[in-house]
């Protein structure tokens, strides 16, 4: 994605399934420049949700860097499994309640006026961030929305 992010001091990624790909890469591009001090930022959210978690399983890896790094203070992780069965506690069973998580990230953050954020995945999902991105932007915090989507 090129998405000019430089200026916004929160981000939020809200990818699913194998739309998670192009967030995983501007998560690790932010990560890297953060490491060099090319980068200020306050936080990094990444939301995945999935059918099954054998994606994780497959992609995890280009996010474990990250985890387990220095700066992993500044992102938050979170990952959603929607298939019945998944038995873990890095997943979530269920869909992510997008009104809620994107009010927390703006009471939160009530010193930041803007957010971005981007979306990449299913139709569906797009739809849903992007209903949130008006419906929770308010008078102190606007939601930037920015997406990319994948055609079969």
């Amino acid at each position: 994605m090129s998405v000019p992010l430089e200026g916004y001091d929160v981000i939020m990624m809200c990818g699913g399934g194998i739309g998670i790909t192009p967030l995983i890469s501007t998560m690790r591009d932010i990560y890297h420049k953060m490491l060099t001090g090319e980068w200020e930022t306050k936080k990094v959210y990444l939301f995945w949700t999935m059918r099954d978690p054998s994606l994780y399983y497959i992609m995890g890896d280009m996010i474990s860097d990250v985890l387990g790094s220095e700066i992993q203070n500044f992102f938050t992780i979170a990952i959603w499994v929607t298939q019945p069965g998944a038995q873990s506690p890095m997943f979530t069973r269920g869909r992510p309640d997008w009104p809620a998580i994107f009010r927390t990230v703006r009471d939160t953050h009530t010193d930041v006026d803007r957010i971005a954020v981007m979306s990449c995945g299913p139709q569906a999902l797009i739809n849903s961030v992007w209903d949130c991105c008006i419906s929770e932007t308010n008078k102190a915090t606007q939601f930037d929305f920015h997406r990319e989507t994948f055609e079969f």
